[in-house]
């Protein structure tokens, strides 16, 4: 976790759901944390990206994002 992000304010960047509302939150866009915000995506909006992805016809079979499956 990023010395900017406190446990209470981490939430998902594209949906707004806290990291309480979802299974995992992944940080990215923290490459100067002091000057800007982290960014985080959920495994949610993960899944959704990738499905956009696969229906746009530009995830094709052999694609590691294609392969992510929920956790049980």
């Amino acid at each position: 976790m990023s010395r900017t992000a406190t446990h209470e304010q981490i939430c998902c960047s594209f949906c707004g759901k806290s990291k309480h509302e979802v299974r995992s939150l992944i940080e990215g866009g923290c490459r100067n944390p002091a000057l800007s915000q982290c960014v985080f995506i959920c495994d949610e909006c993960v899944d959704f990206s990738a499905q956009v992805l696969a229906d746009l016809g530009i995830l094709g079979p052999g694609s590691v994002a294609s392969e992510i499956r929920p956790l049980p």
